[in-house]
This record gives structure tokens, sequence and C-alpha cells, in this order.
């Protein structure tokens, strides 16, 4: 029987139902996107299934993203999380990154390729921090390079997305991020 790979699970939190649409659209073959119009409903399907990484909007009413991503972090410390808001000033940015601990911070409007790219490098990173957390419980020592942390999921993100696993840098070797 010849099965497919499972996709990693994207839970993305927005009261706005076609930001919801089209982030799932966008996201589309590279993770399986569930979403939610709440905080309470992204509580409920975080306590049903198992999330690779939680995108949430920023402006909610009854509970901001702020708040909802916070508690997600206590709830799990080591849950991934991705803040996305129309309101993207310094004050904004800095706020959530002090008090929850976000991978990265989308800003509506978003480009398309660029969000897919961002998600894409964060679900493998997502991937190598698991293999690592199986590799430790096994009693591999993963600082004596016993652990082969490569997937063939990043293989498949290579082929979609020529470059993902490379960093490029400038002649004075600052790591260019490719979103100047």
């Amino acid at each position: 029987m010849n099965t497919l790979p499972r996709l990693p699970v994207v839970l993305v939190v927005d009261d706005n139902e076609t930001v919801r649409m089209a982030l799932e659209r966008c996201l589309k073959g590279l993770c399986h996107v569930i979403s939610a119009a709440s905080a309470q409903e992204g509580f409920e399907l975080l306590r049903s299934q198992k999330v690779s990484v939680v995108i949430s909007d920023y402006k909610m009413p009854n509970m901001d993203g702020v708040e909802f991503l916070r508690r997600v972090k206590i709830l799990n410390p080591d849950q991934v999380v991705i803040m996305i808001t129309g309101y993207a000033d310094l004050e904004v940015v800095t706020k959530v990154v002090n008090s929850v601990g976000i991978e990265k911070f989308i800003v509506k409007p978003w480009n398309t390729r660029e969000l897919k790219l961002m998600v894409a490098k964060t679900l493998a990173l997502v991937e190598r921090r698991e293999a690592l957390r199986s590799a430790q419980k096994a009693g591999k020592d993963v600082t004596k390079g016993e652990v082969d942390v490569s997937s063939e999921a990043l293989a498949e993100l290579e082929k979609e997305y020529p470059g993902i696993s490379t960093v490029e840098k400038d002649k004075d070797g600052n790591i260019l991020s490719g979103f100047e």
C-alpha cells in the first residue's frame, strides 16, 4: 500500500474569513491548514490535534492575538507561533516579540511567494527540532553527529522552492533574508 506523507498541520486564527481562506489557498500543498474564527475556537482545535505552527491575527475581538499566542505558549512552550497583522508598527512588533516569543511576523497584505517561503522554512525548522528531540529521547548524542536531521520533506521543499535550504550572504558575509 502506497501512502502519501502526512502534511504538517498549521492552525490559522483570524476573525476575517477572507484572510483565513486566502491563507488556506496560499499554503495548499505545503501543509494542512485548519482555521478558527476566534481564540476560543483556536484553543479547541489545539486541544484536539497536533499542530506544527500557529498563525494568529493581531487584532481580534474578545482576545487579541498577542494574548492568544501568549496563552498558547504557556500551554506549550515549544509551540511555534507566527503573528499576522495589518498594523505593523515597531511598538506592536516589540510587544509581541518580547511578550510571546514569536518566530515570524507577517504584515498584511503579504507577498504570497514570500509567505509560502517563510512558512516552508518554519515547518522545516519544526521538523528538525522534532527529529532532534526524538533522537535525544532515544539516547543519541546530537552533538556528535549521530543524528541526521535532513529530511525527505526538506528535499521536496527544495524541489518546489529552489534555494530554500541554502543561505545567501552579501560581500561582507551578512546573511540575506531574500525579503529586502
